[in-house]
């Protein structure tokens, strides 16, 4: 917390079906030096996703939608547009296949009054812009409108729907988009960072709330864990339980994809875990699971964009479960390094994060890297050097870094993905 001028934050840690560890640290209020505590309310960003994937998956747990079936048969209100023949489903919202295009700006409003409704918001703005289901690429979109859709099978508010059938019946009392008056005294305020100082931050008021605006407590995401860990509970049955932590699509079979809202986590020793992590104006959160340990961690603090969260969890799980297998990188490669680099020159080009719109006229930049290919047909990428260690995947020499690519039925190289929500296209291939 000092190295990042952080001034408050929590971590709750779960296992064998209980809550182990809670704690807040630091302050939730600079003014009035009041302390951070498990208690204390804190803005969570898009692990609201994963709230409104359960959420989507409680109805179909109910059997009021099929996560296979064409979105539009289930949503009134508006429709998505034909663009492509294949339909989208909810189960491409929660797997974030859905292919709708992120539209910025426009997501924020200046104050709660001026918030619209989901179907308000989402009516002018669903571009789709390639096929469902072809591949992943993290949506606010999608997210936003699996919302919009358990708002209209439910008949209610999604707020209102989460607090019935998700918050109260797991015990999350202090869980909430809209805080209420009674426990406003509870919130933290937002602090980002400015010249290593701490600096209020703005309340973001979001049209894409079930996205980005869910607020909790460390002892009520612990709670939220305990449910998804155990698969015992009144909110999911034990198999959608599974369903939504199991892996259902994947860029490269090497690599981790995504479950239903829960991106999948793979350690350096192959073993698995979902998470999902939040950013919004003055906070940053990370929410870990390890189902086969029947573990999981949750740690936020003020500053969006704050590395603490991974170097807590990281310390957290190595210390209760150290990796002890290191990855074997080969030395040498090929026999014949200019067969190796003809044979990599199919990997070389510009990939830039597909997060990004595709369709505005001013989009903003994307993260982009150069995949330039070696003599020794090894590749330099993301400042280092990497070789292919199986078809269509790379280490890094150290073996402490990896990535794969994805190609299409044709053969030709369409993506690079490091895991999950890491995913870049190709848009070129020439490099710079």
């Amino acid at each position: 917390m000092r190295a990042e001028h952080v001034p408050g934050a929590v971590v709750s840690v779960v296992r064998d079906g209980r809550v182990i560890f809670a704690k807040g640290y630091g302050y939730a209020d600079l003014d009035t030096r009041r302390p951070m505590t498990e208690s204390t309310i804190v803005r969570i960003g898009s692990i609201s996703k994963v709230m409104t994937a359960v959420a989507v998956s409680q109805l179909a747990d109910r059997g009021r939608i099929d996560l296979r079936r064409d979105v539009n048969q289930y949503l009134r209100s508006l429709k998505v547009p034909a663009t492509f023949s294949a339909p989208i489903t909810p189960w491409h919202l929660l797997t974030h296949t859905a292919a709708l295009d992120e539209i910025r700006p426009g997501t924020m409003a200046e104050t709660a009054e001026q918030l619209q409704s989901l179907s308000d918001f989402l009516r002018p703005r669903l571009v789709r812009y390639a096929a469902p289901g072809v591949a992943t690429a993290y949506s606010t979109y999608a997210s936003t409108l699996a919302g919009l859709l358990v708002e209209e099978v439910a008949g209610q508010p999604l707020e209102t729907y989460l607090i019935r059938n998700v918050w109260r019946p797991l015990g999350m009392v202090s869980t909430s988009v809209d805080v209420p008056s009674s426990q406003r005294g509870l919130v933290a305020i937002p602090y980002d960072v400015d010249s290593d100082k701490p600096v209020r931050a703005p309340w973001e008021w979001y049209h894409t709330t079930p996205a980005s605006s869910v607020n909790s407590t460390a002892s009520d995401m612990a709670r939220f864990m305990v449910s998804q860990l155990t698969g015992k509970s009144a909110i999911l049955s034990e198999r959608m339980t599974r369903e939504m932590q199991r892996q259902q699509i994947t860029m490269h079979p090497m690599l981790p994809g995504w479950g239903l809202g829960w991106y999948q986590l793979q350690r350096a020793d192959g073993e698995r875990g979902v998470q999902h992590g939040g950013d919004i104006a003055g906070f940053s959160s990370l929410m870990t699971l390890l189902p086969g340990r029947n573990f999981g961690i949750f740690v936020a603090s003020h500053r969006e964009g704050s590395d603490l969260r991974y170097t807590v969890t990281g310390a957290v799980m190595e210390r209760l479960f150290p990796i002890r297998s290191a990855v074997a990188v080969p030395v040498s490669m090929h026999a014949s390094a200019a067969v190796a680099a003809r044979q990599a020159a199919r990997y070389a080009g510009l990939y830039r994060a597909n997060i990004a719109c595709h369709t505005c006229r001013n989009a903003r930049p994307a993260a982009e890297v150069d995949v330039v290919v070696n003599t020794d047909g090894s590749l330099a990428a993301f400042g280092g050097r990497f070789i292919e260690v199986s078809p269509r995947f790379f280490r890094s020499e150290d073996g402490k870094r990896r990535f794969g690519f994805r190609e299409d039925s044709h053969g030709r190289i369409t993506h690079l993905t490091v895991g999950a929500w890491q995913v870049l296209e190709r848009i070129s291939q020439r490099t710079r």
